[in-house]
C-alpha cells in the first residue's frame, strides 16, 4: 500500500519511560522558547523570516495560500494564549500545538510513574494516535478545512495577507 506506512504494534516492551521523558523535554523546550519570545517582546506578527528571505520566489508563494505557512507563528501564539491569532496563522499549526500541550502531562506522568497501569495505557493511546497514517489523514483534513475557510468564508490567513500587501 504505497502511501500507508508499516504499522507497528506497541507492546509494553517497546514503550520506554525514557522516551516519554525525552518527548516531554523537547515539547517543554519549544514552549519555553515561545514564551521567551513573548517576554522579550519580540514581534513575530510580521513573520519569523526576515523580509529579504521571505520575498524570494521559492519561499514567498506569491499568489496562493500555502497550507503549511504560519505553523511556527501559530505555535508561538498558542503558547502565549492567543488562540485566534494562532488560528489566523495556521489551523494545522494550532491543532498540533493543542495536541502537544494536551499530551504533555501524560508524557511527564509516564516518565515519572511508569508502573501505573493507567499511565501506560494513556501513553500507548498517544503513541497509537501519533501513527504516521493518522497524522497524514489529520494533516490533509486540516489543510482542506483551512483552504475551504480561506476561499469560501473569507477567514484569511496571515501569510497570504502579508504577501498580497507587499
Amino acid at each position: 500500500m504505497g502511501i500507508l506506512l508499516e504499522k507497528k504494534h506497541l507492546s509494553l516492551n517497546q514503550m520506554h519511560p525514557k522516551q516519554s521523558g525525552h518527548e516531554a523535554i523537547e515539547i517543554l523546550t519549544c514552549y519555553f522558547c515561545a514564551l521567551l519570545l513573548h517576554f522579550l517582546h519580540i514581534d513575530i506578527s510580521g513573520g519569523i523570516l526576515p523580509q529579504s528571505i521571505s520575498s524570494l520566489p521559492f519561499i514567498g508563494h506569491k499568489d496562493f495560500v500555502c497550507p503549511f505557512c504560519g505553523g511556527t507563528r501559530a505555535f508561538i501564539f498558542f503558547s502565549n494564549g492567543q488562540i485566534m491569532d494562532a488560528m489566523h496563522c495556521s489551523l494545522l499549526g494550532t491543532f498540533i500545538s493543542a495536541w502537544l500541550f494536551s499530551t504533555l502531562p501524560i508524557r511527564v506522568i509516564f516518565y515519572f510513574k511508569p508502573d501505573y497501569e493507567w499511565s501506560k495505557n494513556l501513553y500507548r493511546l498517544i503513541k497509537r494516535t501519533e501513527n504516521p497514517d493518522w497524522l497524514i489523514i489529520a494533516m490533509a483534513f486540516f489543510i482542506v478545512i483551512q483552504l475551504w475557510l480561506h476561499y469560501s468564508l473569507g477567514f484569511h490567513w496571515v501569510p497570504l495577507q502579508q504577501l498580497t500587501e507587499n
